[in-house]
């Protein structure tokens, strides 16, 4: 079976044709095809198609599914599916926890090095650190998605 292709699914979901697309972007209708059809698209193809359907869980698929360096380094996660109620506070918690651990980082990392003892604490305070990561780039993506001014940004 195949599998569906994210970039065809966001034009159909808006209801455009590749011609309505390609009239909106510096793309070619025939790449909006190659990209559809399975080839992988280039980072400023990529942009283009979440800024022309508002949709920057694209951006996020790129670097996690299809980047090589995204691949190997960054995890993929749905980022646009929680509300903004949903993203706050899991960063709030995740602060809430690395406080908490404050005095076990400072232990951890006050030597320069982590030994065999510390290694399971600098790994919960890592885990941490990732799960802040992850929420903050939700949190932009909602930003990008659901604000209409989003000139602040750019500050």
């Amino acid at each position: 079976m195949k599998e569906n292709n994210i970039y065809k699914d966001a034009r159909k979901n808006l209801k455009l044709s590749r011609a309505a697309v390609a009239s909106q972007s510096f793309l070619a209708e025939k790449k909006i095809e190659r990209i559809e059809a399975g080839k992988t698209p280039e980072p400023d193809e990529v942009l283009e198609l979440a800024r022309i359907y508002n949709n920057y869980d694209l951006c996020n698929h790129y670097c996690s599914k299809e980047c090589a360096i995204g691949t190997e380094f960054m995890p993929h996660s749905p980022l646009s599916e929680r509300s903004l109620a949903e993203i706050s506070m899991a960063i709030l918690s995740e602060l809430n926890s690395i406080n908490r651990k404050r005095n076990m980082m400072i232990d951890v990392s006050a030597d320069c090095a982590i030994n065999e003892n510390e290694y399971d604490n600098f790994k919960q305070i890592y885990n941490n650190l990732e799960s802040i990561e992850m929420n903050i780039q939700s949190l932009k993506l909602w930003v990008k998605e659901n604000m209409k001014d989003t000139s602040f940004l750019d500050e």
